[in-house]
């Protein structure tokens, strides 16, 4: 009977301290071919990366992409209980999983099988909005600066330079990938005597009835419109002066309020955001992705570069089709804001071949809110702009 108890004794303290570890011992996804080790908070079930204090939130699914001629029924065999969900392009899917498997572990033995280019479990994630007529060109220093709002004259972007050589001469499409873009009078030609608005065919990520349509909450509503007058208002009589005056605008609402609420605003998952990107070179035919947003990582040390993240791995594709496949075959540039926590480089600017921009003041010097480091490899203008926003009542 001693001999009984001793053993339940040792059993049951196996299961606590087995339970224990497991709360205590980090997960993982590959990304990459790297392995991406996150903690999971047993109480809400999110992820965490390293040092991080913002949440991943499994979604309960598997993104998975296929090599070249694997059958998903093959996959669907490695796991008990895995069943599509749904399929994208190129021999992407995304699995679900009816067994008590976990979705890491699953996506982990599917990886391993060495027939896909990645298999991690699908999270929701938190991006934020990076912040940045023609009576109010005088305004705009950062386009011709005299000093006239204080700054270092010459300290711009030599933009009336650029101007007397070109404005545009083929249309250019720029895709807005951000809060939403919509009809603006700065931003409309007239082609034959009749109005036109530069504002194109748009995608909600969440939502097909919404063409790209601002629908976020107040406080960052009108980021992408702002975005979209910098780089494309009228050179006319209204309000302020773009960088690009010929330009059409593609609106990609990722920031959609169509998307659901969990981590206290709108968010997607990165399936959608990649799906949004793709959609912009695929479908749109944008010649440019503008992207004034990144991955939150509330745990960055203010200061430091640090160990960069290496990002999500169907968000990393998508951006690399758009470099490869965009503009048929010539590949479309990719620009993302570097961030404003004054840390490293955010992701996802900080992935090879994309065009990372930091931000700098009217007198030239790094702003102090702006992200810095290797990846950033260019600076631009930010936090003090006069944009088509500032028309709205």
């Amino acid at each position: 009977m001693k001999k009984l108890l001793t053993l339940l004794l040792v059993s049951v303290c196996y299961v606590i301290f087995a339970n224990s570890a497991q709360g205590q011992t980090a997960n993982f996804f590959w990304s990459n071919g790297i392995q991406v080790p996150v903690t999971i908070d047993r109480t809400t079930g999110y992820a965490y990366l390293a040092n991080d204090k913002s949440p991943l939130v499994p979604t309960g699914k598997i993104s998975v992409c296929l090599k070249k001629g694997v059958q998903v029924s093959s996959v669907l065999a490695l796991v008990n209980g895995l069943f599509v969900v749904s399929q994208g392009n190129r021999n992407c899917y995304i699995l679900g999983l009816s067994s008590s498997t976990s979705v890491f572990s699953a996506a982990d033995i599917i990886y391993r099988n060495g027939n896909v280019d990645w298999s991690f479990p699908e999270f929701l994630i938190k991006i934020v909005p990076t912040t940045q007529n023609d009576p109010l060109y005088a305004s705009q220093y950062y386009l011709n600066n005299t000093g006239q709002t204080g700054g270092l004259s010459g300290m711009d972007i030599n933009a009336p330079e650029a101007w007397a050589i070109s404005k545009g001469v083929n249309k250019i499409k720029v895709a807005v990938i951000d809060t939403g873009v919509e009809p603006h009078e700065d931003l409309q030609e007239i082609v034959n005597g009749v109005v036109r608005s530069r504002v194109v065919l748009g995608l909600d990520v969440c939502s097909q009835s919404n063409p790209g349509l601002p629908n976020t909450p107040e406080s960052y509503r009108y980021h992408g419109e702002a975005c979209a007058g910098i780089i494309a208002a009228a050179h006319n009589n209204i309000g302020i002066a773009g960088v690009a005056p010929c330009s059409d605008i593609c609106s990609v609402n990722i920031f959609s309020h169509n998307c659901r609420v969990v981590l206290g605003g709108p968010e997607a998952t990165t399936t959608e955001i990649a799906s949004g990107i793709d959609w912009s070179w695929e479908i749109a035919l944008a010649d440019v992705l503008s992207n004034s947003w990144g991955y939150s990582r509330s745990g960055c040390s203010t200061g430091s570069v640090g160990q960069p993240f290496v990002g999500f791995p169907d968000i990393n594709q998508a951006i690399l089709n758009a470099r490869t496949y965009g503009r048929n075959g010539k590949g479309c540039a990719v620009v993302f804001s570097s961030g404003n926590d004054r840390c490293s480089t955010n992701y996802p600017a900080n992935l090879p071949g994309v065009i990372a921009v930091n931000a700098i003041s009217k007198n030239g010097q790094l702003a102090t809110y702006s992200n810095f480091g290797p990846a950033s490899g260019l600076s631009a203008f930010g936090g003090e702009f006069i944009n088509v926003s500032n028309s709205y009542e």
